[in-house]
């Protein structure tokens, strides 16, 4: 990233423009519930990326899968998480380290950001 777009990010950041400046870094904003959390096993795979935040996602519930899993729930269900920024470089890492069975999708947090976070979907 130039000087000038750093520059700009961080201006945008100091003035409250948040989802702005992080799209100037071409940075993507990561909800994760699992072993990539602080102090969980694959936390180092987010080394690069920038703690936002403890934040929740309603309308998920947990389940069983492979490791830690979520699935759509009831609009009362929620899933107890943290939020990152990261760069696309770390997303493609995590992306294959997840697999085919837990995709990335949207979602939208209960402050209303929306987010990418990996879903549980089994191979039928």
């Amino acid at each position: 990233m130039t000087n000038k777009l750093i520059k700009l990010a961080n201006y945008l950041n100091k003035s409250g423009f948040t989802k702005e400046a992080i799209a100037v870094k071409n940075l993507i904003p990561l909800f994760v519930y699992g072993t990539l959390r602080e102090g969980e096993k694959n936390h180092h795979m987010l080394e690069d990326a920038e703690f936002l935040g403890n934040k929740t996602l309603p309308g998920f519930v947990r389940t069983k899968g492979a490791g830690p899993a979520i699935v759509p729930g009831d609009k009362d269900d929620f899933i107890e998480g943290e939020l990152y920024q990261v760069g696309p470089e770390v997303l493609e890492k995590i992306d294959e380290y997840e697999g085919d069975e837990y995709p990335r999708e949207l979602a939208i947090l209960e402050d209303e950001s929306e987010v990418n976070v990996y879903v549980y979907r089994p191979k039928e």
